[in-house]
């Protein structure tokens, strides 16, 4: 028989015991090891000794052992019994009740993250967020539950009449019931859908069954972070006022200004004068590094980084891992911009970007480009698909340029007045001497150094 060995507290597991207690499986053992009193009904191996004894849990780790639980309420009695576990045993399955991210390097080890569990469930609520389904499969947002508001394009229309290519209508719930989607169902205001898919179309998707255009930070957060250093850049003012149009145009609730190693000059003296309700300016006197202040923003905001060349390129790790969009401001006057591109070959994943450039063309009233170089793949039919389907769905045209064989970048580095839209992917942060020899555009991306270029995380 298979054996469940769960290492707890008891103010700490009692729920869980509980609901455990309910199952009937013959095939299964379950040994509590606690030093509690457990106060209901059970048919668990009660084990009364200190569930961190190395020694004492050595007789209850054996071949037929399943699974592990370690559910404590301190670090110090979790790192203790899972030493503990680990010492007796390498391989065996253990899920862990933590907010400690070091567990998850043991590929036999499964965190349970109670914060972040809340968090993600009091996001889920918000109305105009999707639902995700965290917990199961890949976990990154291939299965997602979406309100069909009143007004919505989707609502009163047939399933054939959608068209799924990218993802499928798996489940419609309607008056708490679940209805099985068949070609002749109607959508309904006011249903709940189930989309199963690629998550990038699915967001695409939520927008479209929201009716939510011109979005622009979200998905990725509501707040736009600019940061300065004066000790290094050169254009402050060009920071600023780029900063100031996108927070007057886009869809941001606050703009925030972080200035490090400040000086007394009218950069300085401007920024002062830009504090008000939705915009916030942080000048840190102390010494802080630049990316204490992306933590700092990270910790309590989400959105869009704004920032100049300079601190791109020293701090590009960090602005990766906050997963958040990044522009990168060029040598022209913002305003003056006409159009966003980005470079597309068959290698490239640049559905990944297009619903983005495609909010940001219709929030800066900008023309949107997709230019395509790669002499052994055609243009595909799928992107070509997905082009018009972009482009139906913003009410935008997406041009799709093929350039057979002059290099798109050079059009780019000749123009100033096009932004450069790729994807932020963890090849550009690595320093690799034979990147100019790569067909990936991606990774050329310092031959624009004086472009605008926004950088857009790919799941």
């Amino acid at each position: 028989m298979k054996k469940i060995l769960v290492l707890a507290k008891v103010c700490v597991a009692n729920h869980f015991l509980k609901e455990l207690a309910k199952f009937k499986d013959s095939t299964k053992e379950y040994i509590i090891v606690c030093q509690d009193d457990i106060n209901f009904k059970h048919s668990f191996t009660h084990i009364k000794i200190d569930p961190t004894n190395a020694a004492r849990l050595k007789n209850y780790v054996n071949s037929n052992l399943e699974l592990v639980y370690l559910l404590f309420d301190n670090d110090l009695d979790t790192r203790l019994a899972y030493d503990a576990i680990r010492f007796i045993d390498k391989r065996v399955r253990i899920v862990v009740l933590s907010n400690n991210k070091e567990y998850e390097n043991d590929s036999f080890c499964t965190l349970i993250n109670q914060e972040e569990m809340t968090t993600n469930h009091l996001i889920d609520i918000l109305p105009n967020m999707p639902m995700i389904a965290r917990d199961i499969g890949l976990g990154i947002g291939e299965i997602m539950q979406v309100f069909v508001p009143v007004g919505s394009i989707y609502a009163n229309k047939h399933i054939n009449a959608i068209a799924q290519e990218f993802y499928k209508i798996a489940l419609i719930y309607r008056d708490n019931e679940i209805i099985l989607p068949k070609p002749d169902t109607q959508i309904l205001a006011n249903d709940e859908l189930v989309l199963v898919g690629d998550p990038n179309i699915l967001n695409l998707m939520f927008s479209r069954i929201k009716g939510q255009v011109g979005q622009f930070p979200s998905p990725y957060g509501d707040s736009i972070c600019v940061v300065i250093d004066m000790k290094i850049d050169e254009n402050i003012d060009n920071l600023i006022n780029t900063a100031l149009l996108l927070h007057a145009k886009s869809n941001s609730s606050r703009l925030i200004f972080y200035v490090v190693n400040p000086t007394i000059n009218k950069d300085l003296e401007k920024l002062k004068k830009l504090k008000r309700k939705t915009i916030i300016v942080h000048i840190k006197y102390e010494d802080i590094s630049v990316n204490n202040v992306v933590l700092e923003f990270c910790n309590m905001y989400s959105g869009l980084f704004i920032t100049s060349k300079e601190i791109f390129k020293k701090n590009i790790a960090t602005f990766y891992d906050s997963s958040m969009p990044v522009l990168k401001i060029g040598t022209i006057d913002f305003a003056k911009l006409n159009t966003i591109a980005c470079i597309g070959s068959g290698s490239l994943r640049v559905e990944n970007l297009t619903s983005t450039l495609l909010d940001i063309s219709l929030i800066l009233n900008l023309n949107a480009k997709m230019m395509y170089f790669d002499n052994a793949n055609p243009v595909s039919d799928d992107l070509i698909e997905h082009i018009n389907m972009q482009s139906q769905f913003f009410n935008k045209n997406l041009e799709l340029v093929e350039y057979k064989s002059k290099n798109p970048l050079l059009e780019l580095k000749f123009n100033p007045y096009i932004i450069h839209c790729l994807g932020f992917e963890k090849h550009i942060i690595k320093t690799n001497t034979l990147k100019y020899l790569s067909n990936d555009f991606s990774k050329l991306y310092e031959i624009l150094d004086d472009n605008y270029q926004l950088f857009i995380p790919i799941v």
